[in-house]
């Protein structure tokens, strides 16, 4: 799952619109609804779902509430939305009773809080230990990440996140084919992912292929640079050394 970094308020944002048009847009505190941070979210992170990275049409990402306004989240702040796929946000609904108690995209390394392998599948990175296990292994639950075909936890028929990420993963397999035979450059396989989604699939494709990690980072709308050390072939580092949970 990637890791972003949303602004803070009163930074400006520019967002592209329909009409081809760059629009600067001052990041607010206070919303009048939900539906107004929709353009400056788009512009910080993406038409990306932050939770499954599936790739949308910016009419079809809710702006979803992280803290659940029925357990007492703002349904305004800022600080409390990310933007979300109708799978995804249909699925976690109201389960999260408290923030504290999952890893998200905006406040963790949530690249650490899963792995990712080549039938589709998303799992609970298993170096996770203690409170970093638990809460990554909440939102798991509350976003149903687990759902595969044929097993206990079989898919909606609209939930197609497992089918996506498999497609994404043969995807960046054949593009790597092709970057080893001198076949294609970094710009065009930035410009395939950011068409397809699911950035940590292809992230965990390119693992020690530098220059295409890098531009994955860079390509990416907001994506957190600080949760990858680039002296160690970007590979993922804590977001909040010192805690306990130090995802």
């Amino acid at each position: 799952m990637r890791p972003v970094v949303k602004p803070e308020h009163g930074e400006t944002v520019s967002f592209c619109n329909s009409n081809n048009e760059i629009i600067e847009i001052v990041v607010q505190k206070e919303y009048p609804t939900w539906r107004d941070a929709k353009d400056p979210l788009v512009a910080s992170i993406g038409a990306f779902c932050s939770y499954c990275e599936n790739d949308k049409d910016i009419e079809d990402l809710d702006v979803e509430h992280v803290f659940p306004r029925s357990r007492g989240g703002s349904p305004s702040a800022w600080d409390n939305f990310l933007l979300c796929c109708s799978v995804c946000n249909s699925v976690k609904s109201k389960k999260i009773i408290s923030p504290d108690d999952c890893h998200f995209p905006h406040l963790n390394n949530t690249y650490l809080s899963f792995i990712y392998d080549s039938a589709g599948r998303v799992k609970i990175n298993p170096i996770l230990t203690g409170l970093s296990r638990e809460k990554a292994a909440n939102l798991y639950e509350a976003l149903k990440l687990g759902r595969y075909p044929q097993t206990n936890e079989c898919p909606t028929d609209r939930d197609f996140r497992w089918k996506n990420r498999y497609e994404a993963w043969n995807e960046a397999k054949d593009l790597l084919g092709k970057y080893n035979n001198g076949m294609i450059e970094p710009p065009e396989i930035i410009t395939r992912a950011k068409d397809k989604g699911c950035w940590s699939v292809w992230f965990t494709v390119f693992k020690g292929y530098d220059e295409i990690r890098r531009a994955l980072i860079n390509g990416f709308e907001g994506t957190c640079a600080a949760c990858f050390d680039p002296a160690n072939n970007y590979e993922p580092v804590p977001r909040n050394p010192g805690e306990e949970d130090d995802i």
